[in-house]
């Protein structure tokens, strides 16, 4: 189910304010690497979310996948610059249906060195 640009905005801005407050992310994994995929544009997307229910709604799309919980450390000094050099886009908060607001890993990155929430 889509939802509208303010719902997606609003979900954003709550995962920003939560990773720069308490500096970690929720993603999802299956032991060989965080979920991912091509969106029908042919960009790669990377989901990432504030809380593990948030990511926990979304595993229905991810079979074999588990909430992970990542720190603002190895956020900063993995998963976005590997996702920056596989030119990856990361999904904010994203709802069940994978509807959501999606940033560029190298914005995201930059945002959260900077500890501005938005």
């Amino acid at each position: 189910m889509d939802d509208t640009p303010e719902e997606a905005q609003q979900r954003h801005l709550l995962f920003m304010q939560h990773l720069i407050e308490h500096g970690v992310a929720w993603a999802l994994h299956n032991g060989e690497g965080l979920a991912n995929w091509q969106t029908g544009d042919g960009d790669l997307l990377l989901p990432l979310w504030s809380s593990c229910n948030a990511a926990e709604s979304a595993l229905e799309n991810f079979e074999g996948y588990e909430p992970i919980q990542i720190g603002k450390k190895d956020l900063l000094d993995q998963v976005l610059p590997a996702a920056e050099s596989h030119g990856m886009w990361i999904g904010t908060n994203l709802n069940s249906s994978l509807a959501g607001l999606d940033v560029p890993a190298a914005y995201l990155k930059e945002v959260v060195s900077s500890g501005r929430s938005s």
